[in-house]
């Protein structure tokens, strides 16, 4: 992408800190419902103006951040996750913020659970311009691979693989409903070159890059 040739973003960070505050106070990987951000205002860009932005694993961290970011943008934010509380001060986050935001429960390993999310989904929205999929756990860290038990290793590969699988399988659909759409399904680079401090959570990611390569191709 030719930085160069985007937009002209808002002075305010991703959290609304003013570019003259030395530095914001540091993440613990969640927002209050009266977190200092701001939804840009007239005048902004809003490159996100009335698009439909589904974001997994949005009751904290990463997606969290996702959620605010697009909300900030002008989506309506579908905000998913399993941690009821997370989701919920996420929502309130962007609506007092003037945003807009629903909330939906679901346990991405389960099918059932993620066919009724997107089939909610469609009710509410009618379709999806794009899918953030930041759900994910890291279980079993430094746990030599002899000793690694199976339990774990199944938990791990159902949350964050094949639950990269199940959001896509439904999420196309919907997408498919507009002219452009995206799906950004959140790896790491422990995923591609190795070195994670869990040998399932490692192994799931390199998955999740191998599935973003044959949806993209």
């Amino acid at each position: 992408v030719n930085m160069s040739k985007r937009p002209k973003r808002s002075r305010h960070s991703l959290f609304g800190w003013p570019p003259n505050q030395k530095a914001a106070p540091q993440a613990n990987h969640s927002v209050s419902q009266d977190a200092p951000f701001k939804i840009f205002v007239q005048g902004d860009i809003m490159r996100l103006q009335n698009k439909v932005i589904v974001v997994t694993g949005s009751a904290s961290g990463i997606g969290q951040a996702a959620a605010i970011s697009s909300a900030q943008d002008g989506a309506k934010v579908a905000v998913v996750d399993l941690n009821q509380e997370g989701i919920d001060n996420t929502v309130e986050a962007i609506q007092n913020a003037g945003g807009q935001a629903q909330g939906f429960c679901v346990d991405i390993q389960e099918e059932d659970q993620v066919r009724a999310l997107f089939d909610k989904i469609e009710d509410a929205f009618d379709h999806i311009d794009g899918l953030i999929h930041a759900a994910g756990i890291l279980e079993g860290a430094l746990t030599p691979v002899d000793n690694f038990d199976e339990l774990t290793w199944d938990r791990v590969i159902d949350i964050n693989l094949k639950g990269s699988f199940l959001v896509s399988k439904y999420a196309v659909p919907l997408i498919k409903k507009t002219e452009n759409g995206v799906i950004v399904l959140i790896s790491s680079v422990a995923g591609v070159k190795g070195g994670s401090s869990s040998v399932a959570y490692g192994s799931s990611k390199g998955g999740v890059h191998g599935l973003s390569l044959v949806l993209a191709s």
